[in-house]
């Protein structure tokens, strides 16, 4: 019972984490590691083109971008922990 909810715990991260950075890459125009900061305008990048975003935008695409990679990193290793622990529980019975 209890690897159920957990299971549905990180699954819910996961998708909230990648769903929150395309959504906001789509309302922001572009993301602030494709982008730069310059003599204190920042500015997000997508494909070559550059926006203007505020500072605390910028942190947040940031931010958002870093989260997102280190998901895709955690996925694979999350799936791989869930199945070793289920099949501990299964040799144990």
């Amino acid at each position: 019972m209890k690897m159920n909810i957990v299971n549905i715990i990180y699954q819910v991260i996961l998708i909230t984490v990648l769903i929150s950075f395309f959504i906001f890459y789509m309302i922001v125009g572009g993301s602030a590691g494709i982008g730069y900061c310059e003599g204190g305008q920042y500015f997000v990048g997508n494909h070559g083109d550059y926006t203007e975003v505020s500072r605390t935008v910028w942190i947040i695409s940031y931010v958002l971008e870093a989260l997102f990679f280190i998901t895709i990193a955690v996925i694979p290793i999350g799936g791989i922990l869930i199945t070793k622990i289920r099949e501990n529980k299964k040799r144990k019975k």
